[in-house]
């Protein structure tokens, strides 16, 4: 799930919620709001946050690597 998985990009990078909130332009509590599941991210803070790891948007939002294939035409 997304807030699981916030969690731990965030934890293996090294960054408190108060340094990822910093680097974000958020505050600490939203972060928190963001892993607890009481909040979702806009779609502006997804790109910022995929940016940021280095990872795909599918990848953050679903746990998955969207791979595209011939049948998908």
């Amino acid at each position: 799930m997304l807030p699981e998985r916030l969690t731990a990009l965030r934890k293996g990078k090294g960054y408190s919620q108060a340094r990822l909130a910093k680097e974000l332009n958020l505050s600490p509590s939203a972060i928190g709001m963001y892993e607890q599941g009481r909040r979702v991210p806009d779609l502006g803070t997804l790109i910022s946050l995929a940016d940021l790891y280095r990872i795909s948007l599918d990848y953050l939002i679903t746990g998955k690597e969207y791979r595209y294939t011939e049948s998908d035409d």
